[in-house]
């Protein structure tokens, strides 16, 4: 099967969280998701942080419903879809929010990321020799499969299912 590629800048919207700086943060105190809190596939909510936003930050640094969380590194590419599970949920430097454009279904990119991630496709864009970290500049390059939607959603779909036997 052949589907058109494009780099994931042209497909999604997507950045890093908030810097942690206790001396430089104003505004109220929020839960936060970090690197710790990611698992392929689900979030830890046991245990969170509070950082201060102020409510200039709140769009960029809010997560919202469909938004995939991607560690920028330690496990660098593991995710997650974010469901709304806690309300008002913030997201740390350490990690990428990455937002599918109209033209991909987020369980389907979830599943690419999952693919990519678990074969060692993302390995060759990590820089570091001891901490690996997965970039902004080379996440925006990475090759993202587009099938038309109704494709995307038949995968998803099925790979959903057999995610529900495990």
């Amino acid at each position: 099967m052949s589907w058109e590629k494009k780099p994931l800048e042209a497909v999604a919207d997507f950045c890093l969280g908030k810097m942690l700086d206790q001396k430089k943060n104003r505004g109220e105190l929020l839960p936060y998701l970090a690197n710790v809190n990611v698992r392929w596939g689900s979030f830890d909510l046991d245990h969170l942080r509070e950082m201060r936003f102020e409510q200039h930050e709140l769009e960029r640094y809010s997560l919202k419903y469909g938004d995939i969380v991607m560690c920028e590194g330690g496990e660098p590419g593991r995710c997650a879809i974010w469901k709304d599970q806690k309300p008002g949920m913030m997201f740390q430097k350490a990690l990428h929010r990455i937002r599918p454009h109209d033209c991909l279904n987020v369980e389907f990119l979830y599943y690419f990321f999952l693919y990519k991630g678990k074969s060692g496709h993302f390995a060759p864009l990590f820089t570091g020799s001891t901490i690996k970290h997965l970039p902004r500049e080379k996440l925006a390059q990475v090759e993202v499969d587009v099938p038309p939607r109704a494709v995307q959603e038949s995968v998803a779909s099925i790979l959903s299912a057999y995610d529900d036997l495990i």
